[in-house]
């Protein structure tokens, strides 16, 4: 589904003066370097609500990757981090006729690119579109485009009080560290465990911590099993919640809930496709 208007990215084109310009950040052996014809402005903004909204992990667009097809040519890539200076928007040459714009804009950490694969250490909210436009010297060059997010998120929401030998909260299971900008599909699935510490304010509180994390999600969704374990400081772990088949799906928030401390083996679990944006905790 398409992104909602408060998590909206969009890419606006619109043409301006020629020049010449050689493609950047793409692989040599993949890439026909042609004359360029004329220039596009690229501008990419986000709902003030998603940009600005306040977690612990400060969670916003880190990466944004922009490739330009002609046919089955790769004639150049655009990458910015939010470090560079202004991000979100890059002016680059074109030839007139048919291109394939491939865009990801994404939250995730430490990426890495290996041919039309981009992998994140840590995945994050990610959006994606792939659409061909028809540029020309005349007419309007103006083209909007809806990224659609193609992150799922997993929420645990411990419901009884937090014990004071709480150290860390882990949960287990298979999470999709990568996504094929040319098909839009997930890829990198691992079975990983990831954890966070649990801060002393927390402690003897009730429904007030809760742990996210994202995955990047394959077109049709997907399943694994899930292990949540509680931990004190020494590893020794207070309680362990196996559960099976917990289902993911794009731009949905899951959400597992339940008592964790008290020792309860069978947590519910919902589907939000509303997705909440605020969260206490991040991992």
């Amino acid at each position: 589904m398409p992104v909602a208007i408060a998590l909206a990215c969009m890419v606006a084109v619109g043409c301006d003066k020629p020049r010449t310009e050689t493609p950047t950040d793409a692989p040599a052996d993949s890439m026909q370097t042609p004359k360029w014809e004329d220039t596009i402005t690229i501008s990419i903004s986000f709902g003030d609500d998603y940009r600005t909204r306040a977690s612990l992990d400060d969670v916003k667009m880190k990466d944004i990757w922009l490739y330009d097809y002609v046919g089955d040519s790769l004639v150049q890539t655009v990458h910015q981090s939010s470090t560079d200076a202004g991000f979100g928007s890059a002016s680059v040459g074109i030839t007139y006729g048919e291109h394939t714009f491939y865009v990801v804009a994404s939250g995730g950490s430490e990426p890495s690119t290996d041919g039309t694969t981009i992998t994140w250490a840590k995945p994050g909210d990610t959006f994606y579109l792939a659409k061909t436009v028809d540029l020309q010297p005349t007419g309007d060059n103006n083209v909007s485009l809806l990224l659609k997010r193609v992150a799922t998120r997993l929420r645990i929401a411990p419901s009884d009080e937090i014990p004071a030998d709480i150290a860390s909260i882990a949960w287990q299971g298979t999470w999709y560290y990568a996504l094929n900008y040319l098909t839009g599909e997930a890829d990198g699935a691992q079975s990983a465990e990831r954890s966070v510490s649990v801060p002393a304010s927390y402690i003897g509180t009730t429904g007030t911590l809760t742990v996210a994390a994202y995955s990047l999600c394959p077109i049709d969704g997907y399943s694994t099993d899930i292990k949540i374990t509680a931990r004190r400081s020494d590893e020794s772990a207070i309680t362990e919640i196996n559960l099976s088949d917990v289902a993911f799906e794009r731009n949905r928030l899951t959400i597992l809930s339940g008592g964790l401390a008290t020792g309860t083996r069978s947590f519910g679990i919902s589907v939000d496709d509303a997705w909440a944006d605020d969260f206490v905790l991040g991992w």
